[in-house]
């Protein structure tokens, strides 16, 4: 299963619209399994409500999973939007 650190750099961090962005790339590789940790706790990368419980804020490191037929692309693409704070000016 692929896996990369990557750090949340976008102002706001990870919450309700930067989320919808992620779960919305997310479901779009129905044949990847995205699993989203931050310390401790793992969630469904395709859940809003899950990711919201991570409370990931600005300079946070959360580390994305995916797995399955479409795992690579998957991952290249969710790191990227993050990587890229969802396409906000940092």
């Amino acid at each position: 299963m692929p896996s990369q650190a990557v750090e949340v750099v976008n102002e706001v961090g990870l919450h309700a619209t930067p989320l919808a962005q992620f779960v919305s790339k997310a479901r779009s590789f129905p044949n990847a399994t995205v699993r989203v940790r931050r310390g401790e706790r793992e969630v469904d990368g395709k859940s809003l409500v899950g990711l919201l419980t991570l409370e990931a804020l600005k300079g946070v490191v959360i580390e994305i999973t995916t797995d399955g037929p479409q795992a690579d692309d998957a991952l290249q693409t969710l790191v990227a939007l993050v990587a890229g704070g969802f396409g906000s000016r940092r």
